[in-house]
């Protein structure tokens, strides 16, 4: 139904967050299988358009963003309250001990660090490059211009 699709754009474009396609049927009281093709419908449909939004399934939940070439211009406008404290102590870590290991940056900040660092690598601040069967992240000219650093300006460890 046209409706409920609706529905289903609608509340990918008012999560933050990557939802999953099973969240998303759960909340509006439709089929996981439903809710999977109205996104892939709506995947192609942005498609289509001429638009500056974009659908995206990320393998494991499905977001609405700006497409790439838009990022970079916009990245001012994107409230810092997005990066949740769990998030935003993951990306330190990143920034400050870059490069490392996925691994090593799951060692140390739990296995909820799976979900933080696609998410990161999703909004540009990240980059990951395969390496063996770990990945090795590092942060993106993107992370210097979210946080506003000039370039070639060194990260310091706060020592309280």
């Amino acid at each position: 139904m046209l409706e409920e699709k609706s529905y289903v754009e609608a509340a990918l474009f008012v999560s933050s967050d990557p939802v999953k396609a099973s969240q998303i049927a759960k909340t509006l009281g439709l089929g996981k299988k439903e809710v999977e093709k109205y996104l892939t419908q709506l995947k192609q449909e942005y498609q289509g358009r001429d638009s500056a939004i974009e659908v995206v399934n990320t393998g494991v939940a499905w977001v609405m963003k700006p497409k790439k070439i838009y990022e970079e211009k916009i990245v001012p406008l994107i409230p810092e309250t997005d990066l949740k404290k769990p998030m935003l102590k993951t990306l330190a870590l990143i920034a400050y001990e870059q490069p490392i290991k996925q691994s090593y940056v799951v060692k140390i900040r739990g296995t909820r660090a799976y979900q933080y660092i696609p998410k990161l690598v999703e909004l540009g601040l990240v980059e990951a490059r395969k390496k063996g069967n770990t990945k090795i992240l590092s942060t993106t000219p993107k992370f210097k211009q979210y946080f506003r650093l000039k370039e070639g300006q060194k990260l310091v460890k706060n020592e309280a």
